[in-house]
């Protein structure tokens, strides 16, 4: 807040600012390709990464649930011995 009071930031954006930004703005546009609707073939990278993740995520679920099963059995087993 005192750093807008005492002017400062107003200092910094004409001290800092270009002049041309505005030149440079309306030549990107004019380069810019057509835009054109996405299809089921340009998410196929998505789709992918997503099932990769949704195998390895249950994969380390029924991992974690085996390795729960298998501690409470044999923690039975060994104290019925």
């Amino acid at each position: 807040m005192e750093m807008y009071q005492t002017g400062l930031i107003s200092y910094w954006q004409k001290q800092f600012s270009r002049k041309d930004v505005s030149m440079c703005l309306l030549q990107g546009k004019n380069k810019s390709k057509k835009l054109r609707r996405l299809n089921l073939r340009d998410l196929t990278g998505v789709f992918l990464i997503l099932g990769i993740g949704s195998v390895v995520s249950l994969l380390a679920f029924l991992a974690e649930k085996s390795s729960d099963f298998l501690s409470v059995a044999f923690g039975k087993l060994y104290a019925n011995n």
